[in-house]
């Protein structure tokens, strides 16, 4: 199989590279994912993407596999993207469906072209999504609209996608990798490890109580005041230069 990771500047990029299936992930594709996100380790930021036809058709339904072995492959590769601790952006042309959609979801950013298009129709078939769907998809839209979409399978478009605040940025069509990877090479520039405590504080959060999450937030405020990074932050702030922040 095609390699699927490149890093250039700190960023790593996965694309999907199957054209012929619309992107669609069989066991090869959900297993370079899962490989891909343990060699990231010293990058900033994370892009995925696939081509100008499609982000992922989702699980490849037509590989030889038993049904119930193919949305666990997908969710393998939803969940080793969720876990990834660096801001991780979906870069979305054409379209985004069933898993493709789910592994989006799994992203902190979804910037979507004028072309991207999106739904979750497994129940069209009889089946619900198996990978975050009915999950992360309310926790971004709304319950309502989660809910349309997720009853009725029917496929928005960017306009509504971006209405709805599915995707993040509407950008005009083939140029939805160059506008997430901006946005990438800006948050390069930031302090890492305040990048990644914001990601943890408010991906854990989520899933608190609102008291709770606030004792959280103070933790993790406290551990980051005496970081290299911080102290660099407030002599640049007092030097009036742009921080040079290191990780430490």
């Amino acid at each position: 199989m095609t390699e699927i990771l490149t890093i250039e500047d700190q960023i790593a990029t996965i694309r999907f590279n199957r054209p012929e299936a619309m992107n669609a992930m069989n066991s090869d594709v959900s297993e370079a994912i899962v490989e891909a996100t343990r060699r990231i380790d010293s990058c900033r930021a994370l892009i995925v993407t696939g081509n100008d036809k499609a982000f992922s058709a989702g699980a490849d339904l037509k590989e030889d596999h038993p049904p119930e072995s193919r949305r666990p492959r997908t969710r393998d590769a939803c969940a080793a993207i969720a876990a990834v601790q660096i801001p991780i952006f979906a870069a979305i042309e054409g379209y985004c469906i069933a898993g493709g959609l789910e592994l989006a979801l799994a992203c902190d950013f979804l910037i979507g072209s004028e072309t991207s298009r999106y739904s979750l129709a497994e129940v069209k078939r009889g089946f619900i999504p198996g990978a975050g769907g009915t999950q992360r998809l309310p926790r971004r839209i709304g319950v309502g609209r989660a809910k349309e979409m997720l009853f009725f399978g029917n496929q928005i478009d960017a306009a509504t996608a971006h209405a709805w605040g599915l995707i993040n940025r509407l950008v005009a069509a083939g140029s939805a990798y160059s506008a997430a990877r901006d946005m990438a090479l800006e948050l390069a520039k930031g302090p890492p490890l305040a990048i990644r405590e914001i990601k943890r504080q408010v991906d854990k959060g989520m899933e608190m109580p609102l008291e709770q999450a606030m004792l959280l937030e103070r933790d993790g405020n406290v551990k980051l005041e005496t970081s290299i990074d911080a102290r660099e932050g407030r002599l640049a702030f007092r030097e009036k230069r742009p921080p040079v922040f290191k990780g430490l």
